[in-house]
C-alpha cells in the first residue's frame, strides 16, 4: 500500500543527487602544479649547489704567472742580475747629505774660503771653479804624483783638486805663486765644521770625517771626493 498522496497533490520531497565529477578534477589540477612546482624548486637548488662549486674551484697546480715560478727554456723566463754595487764616491751620492750652512758674505765677496778641521785641506769657491789644496809645503794625497809639464819626464807631488764651471775635474800640482798657498795656522780662521755642507755659487762643497771633502759643480753633479789617503772623480 503506498503512502497517500498529499493535500493539493503535491509530489513527496526527494534528496537530489550528487556529482563529485568537478571536485576530482579541481583536486586534480592542484595536484599536478604542486608537482610542477616541486621539480622548479629542485632544479634551482641544484643549479645554486653547482654554481657554488664552480666559483669555490681552486685553480690549476700547473698555472704558471708571467714572471712568477718561471724557469729557464719556458715562454716566461726570470732573470736576475747581480751587479757589484757602486760606492758612495764613485756616483757622489750620500756625501752631500749634510747639514746646510748659510755661505754668509761670502757670497756676495765672490769667494768662499774653506778649510777641513784636520787641516789638511783648504778650499777655496769661486763662480769659475771649487777647488781644494793641501796646506804649504804637504802634497794633497800621499804619493800621488802628476807631471811636471813643460816637456819634463819628471813628476812632482800634486797638491791641489778642482772641478769647474764646465763640470770638468782635475788633479794637479801647484809650481808658480807655492809662496800664497795657506800654512796650517792661515786655514784656522777658516774652519768648516764636518757633517756640513755649503751651496754657493753654482758648486756644493762637503766635510766629513771619514769621506774627507768633496765639492761637486751643481749643474753637472760631477765633482771630487779626495783624504790624504786617496781621491776620486764622479
Amino acid at each position: 500500500m503506498g503512502y497517500p498522496a498529499p493535500p493539493g497533490g503535491q509530489q513527496p520531497f526527494q534528496q537530489p543527487s550528487r556529482n563529485n565529477t568537478p571536485l576530482f578534477i579541481a583536486l586534480g589540477v592542484c595536484l599536478v602544479v604542486i608537482v610542477a612546482l616541486a621539480v622548479v624548486v629542485v632544479a634551482l637548488t641544484r643549479g645554486n649547489t653547482d654554481a657554488s662549486q664552480a666559483v669555490s674551484a681552486p685553480s690549476s697546480s700547473n698555472q704558471v704567472l708571467p714572471g712568477a715560478n718561471a724557469t729557464p727554456g719556458s715562454e716566461t723566463e726570470v732573470v736576475e742580475t747581480t751587479e757589484p754595487p757602486s760606492t758612495t764616491a764613485a756616483s757622489g751620492a750620500g756625501l752631500f747629505d749634510k747639514q746646510r750652512v748659510s755661505p754668509g758674505m761670502c757670497e756676495s765677496n765672490g769667494v768662499c774660503r774653506i778649510a777641513s778641521p784636520s787641516g789638511n785641506f783648504m778650499c777655496y769657491i769661486t763662480p769659475d771653479s771649487a777647488n781644494c789644496s793641501a796646506p804649504q809645503g804637504e802634497p794633497l794625497v800621499a804619493g800621488l804624483l802628476v807631471p811636471l809639464g813643460g816637456g819634463s819626464n819628471r813628476e812632482i807631488p800634486a797638491t791641489s783638486i778642482s772641478v769647474d764651471k764646465t763640470g770638468k775635474t782635475s788633479v794637479y800640482a801647484i809650481t808658480a805663486g807655492v809662496s800664497k798657498m795657506e800654512t796650517r795656522d792661515q786655514l784656522q780662521p777658516y774652519i768648516f765644521p764636518y757633517g756640513s755642507q755649503i751651496q754657493v755659487l753654482g758648486f756644493t762643497c762637503a766635510m766629513d770625517a771619514d769621506t774627507g771633502v768633496s765639492c761637486r759643480n751643481d749643474s753637472t753633479d760631477t765633482g771630487f771626493s779626495v783624504t790624504r789617503q786617496g781621491y776620486t772623480f764622479f
